[in-house]
């Protein structure tokens, strides 16, 4: 409930409103706070048209500015031949919708204008997939060899080669507050006045295309952008299922980043043209599940999902034998878990906790091993190996195999390149990896592989042990990693077309030449080495300036994870070199904020949730999750590995290499249908009536325990009250 539907709420709703008071004014800590509590309500499609021509009138099959609204259309009915059709690359939406027969999309002829709004802002996110905040929906088409009908088989029709897009470029403005139009009150909106320009690139496609059934297969996520880099050169001479697979997750349309715009959020948009379409506006959501090390090709370390909403429940653990130092990798809907073992990495059902596959690698992948699996596009990519064994593998995440048949490979290094112990990093078909040359340091490499079939890309030799997973920043282009030459990390920047030099910044450190991966975040690269001695440094670089030093901040009992990142510019660290565990929390300038003693172990990267920190004792298996703020234990879970969160849950494997999982349940919503209403208050009750003195709670009272303190009380009490959605008839 918001602050308005409190106000509105009367005879249904819970009558304790000092409780609610006591919630909103008491701040002890662990107390979970009202502000935690916000759920944003609504769809991802724009709600509302504002205002329009006056022409579009609705007296025709594409004139009425409300087909606009909702999500973007998945088939249509085409009345002069009289079919029924799917939206895709090559057969764009236009007519009437099939089978409603409503209309599906507007035409914006010169002078004509559309504005629309979402029911609530549509933000800057940087967890946003390519920066992308909102999506723009035509009915552009790539042009093909050929004309499709209803029944072709989009395993062998193929694009034009060269292709291109039939398009009809629709100007698009945004505003926050929507006063006005760009025209009478221009500095209430900004304009895309240069493009991107929506009805261009990319076509809409509604579903995947299953070639082993020759028909078309799930829906596409509408709210997730292809990769703007993509070019129609991607796409030349493609069959279109091969075309639908360079999408990803994404049903196509145009993708617009509000940071040009200054706008930190906005709710209206303003569309022209001088003939093109527009079927739907969608506010772009962002990646839930951790494919790559430390989440993204950035490694922050930083999962954009409820916690603090919601209830921690064990769910199961799974497997022996796992390797503690090696981060879980999910798969892009969060369904299947790849993990890394002795020799093998398996895959299990995120759900159950059932083994699927088993896909071995070389015996000494594993030995001593930072190395996770990576999942990107259904394919798993690991690298490991030992005195000249160093593999790189690529595996079909449905069944494991390596086969080309398959899509997989095996590529076997250079027999010089001594050690891969570090993640390698996968970013627009091409896998970036780092290996380290050992006690022949100059024999050190940068690799870029072609993903398709293990080729190199480019290969840099860096004359120094390279240390950790590379960072991505897609802004400039630029692949950042660290090599450890004569005794100091060295921060490189390469080109990602030729792997050539940007730039690089020596950075002083200790004894330590590893660090498991380079967090880039917010135009800053964060980096941690060790001393044997036990102290270590935290430095941030600024990579708008070629590295230079921002600031240092010294990490005691030091270790060689990755540094975490929350979205507000404080970072996180963990080590136990020579001690029991240390986790610290720092502020964007490095002033140390806390400390928390016992969690964090040598190999343990912590992680970022909702203002929750996870960090491993991998001395005890404990994973703690602590206040981000004030580093107070929140709770006390199992697991004290590496960790990888997916859509609803996420996994750790801890010490005793075992994998446990831990299933995310919204606070309240006992029957688990969306809302917490009468039905949840009488669960409620018999928790808060039953689970004091008892011992450990049910599973299912769990999910009242908002404070984790093990009991259902007042103060769980008053937090339904906040969530409660039910309001007075």
């Amino acid at each position: 409930m918001n602050a308005n539907s409190l106000r509105s709420c009367s005879r249904r709703c819970l009558n304790v409103g000092f409780l609610s008071a006591m919630v909103l004014m008491a701040t002890p800590e662990n107390t979970l706070y009202a502000a935690d509590l916000v759920v944003h309500p609504g769809d991802p499609w724009a709600d509302e048209i504002v205002d329009a021509s006056p022409s579009l009138d609705a007296s025709g099959v594409h004139n009425d500015p409300l087909s606009i609204l909702g999500q973007p259309a998945t088939t249509f009915f085409d009345s002069f031949f009289q079919l029924q059709h799917t939206v895709s690359l090559v057969v764009p939406p236009f007519n009437l919708d099939a089978p409603s027969g409503e209309t599906l999309i507007t035409t914006l002829n010169s002078g004509q204008f559309i504005k629309a709004k979402f029911d609530q802002p549509v933000t800057d996110d940087p967890f946003n997939p390519h920066g992308i905040d909102f999506i723009v929906f035509g009915n552009a088409f790539f042009t093909a060899q050929g004309a499709a009908d209803p029944d072709t088989d989009m395993g062998t029709f193929l694009l034009a080669n060269p292709t291109g897009i039939s398009a009809e470029p629709v100007t698009v403005a945004v505003s926050a507050s929507g006063i006005g139009d760009p025209t009478t009150n221009p500095e209430e909106w900004y304009v895309y006045a240069t493009g991107p320009f929506a009805d261009t690139a990319y076509p809409t496609n509604a579903f995947d295309w299953d070639d082993g059934l020759s028909d078309w297969g799930a829906m596409k996520d509408f709210t997730k952008p292809v990769d703007p880099l993509r070019t129609t050169g991607d796409f030349s001479g493609q069959t279109v299922s091969s075309a639908i697979k360079l999408y990803g997750r994404s049903g196509g349309g145009t993708g617009f980043d509000l940071a040009e715009s200054g706008f930190a959020a906005i709710q209206y948009v303003y569309l022209t043209s001088a003939g093109g379409e527009v079927d739907a506006i969608a506010d772009a959501t962002p990646d839930i599940s951790w494919q790559q090390f430390h989440g993204t090709q950035s490694h922050a370390g930083a999962w954009n999902g409820a916690i603090r909403t919601m209830a921690t429940l064990p769910a199961w653990s799974s497997g022996d034998g796992l390797v503690r130092a090696s981060q879980p990798a999910l798969s892009e809907d969060g369904s299947t878990v790849f993990v890394l073992g002795s020799a093998a990495i398996h895959a299990i059902d995120a759900y159950t906790g059932d083994p699927l596959w088993s896909s071995p690698v070389n015996d000494g992948a594993a030995f001593g091993s930072n190395s996770s699996p990576v999942h990107a596009s259904g394919f798993v990519y690991f690298a490991g190996g030992l005195e000249g064994e160093a593999t790189v593998y690529k595996m079909n995440a449905d069944n494991g195999s390596t086969l080309r048949a398959d899509g997989g490979w095996v590529r076997e290094l250079a027999a010089e390149d001594v050690i891969v112990n570090a993640s390698v990093t996968v970013y627009r078909d091409v896998v970036y990896l780092h290996t380290n040359g050992g006690f022949t340091p100059a024999a050190s490499r940068m690799y870029a592989l072609d993903a398709s079939d293990g080729s190199d890309r480019w290969v840099a030799l860096d004359g120094g042990n390279g240390a950790g997973a590379p960072a991505i920043d897609a802004m400039r282009n630029l692949l950042y990693d660290i090599v450890f030459v004569d005794g100091s990390h060295t921060v490189r920047a390469y080109h990602l077309a030729d792997g050539s030099t940007a730039w690089t910044s020596d950075v002083a450190t200790a004894d330590g030449p590893f660090s498991l991966a380079l967090t880039f975040a917010d135009d800053r690269l964060y980096l941690q080495d060790f001393s044997f001695a036990g102290d270590g440094t935290l430095y941030a670089l600024d990579a708008t300036d070629d590295g230079s030093l921002l600031w240092t901040a010294p990490t005691p009992d030091s270790g060689n994870a990755a540094i975490t990142v929350s979205p507000d510019g404080r970072s996180f660290t963990a080590g136990n070199f020579s001690g029991p565990g240390m986790t610290r929390g720092y502020d964007s300038e490095g002033n140390e904020m806390w400390t928390f003693n016992g969690g964090g172990g040598w190999q343990v990267s912590v992680a970022w949730a909702d203002g929750v920190v996870f960090t491993g004792d991998q001395s005890e298996n404990n994973l703690y999750l602590l206040d981000a703020g004030t580093g107070a234990i929140r709770r006390q879970l199992v697991g004290s590995g590496p960790l990888s969160f997916g859509e609803d849950r996420f996994f750790s494997v801890g010490t005793d290499g075992i994998l446990y999982a831990y299933e995310l349940k919204r606070l309240n919503d006992f029957d688990e249908d969306g809302d917490i209403d009468l039905a949840d208050f009488a669960v409620f009750d018999k928790c808060a009536n039953t689970s004091a003195g008892l011992g450990e709670m049910s599973e299912l009272c769990m999910i009242a325990d908002s404070d984790a303190d093990g009991d259902v009380d007042l103060h769980d009490f008053a937090v339904l009250q906040i969530v409660f959605t039910v309001e007075a008839e």
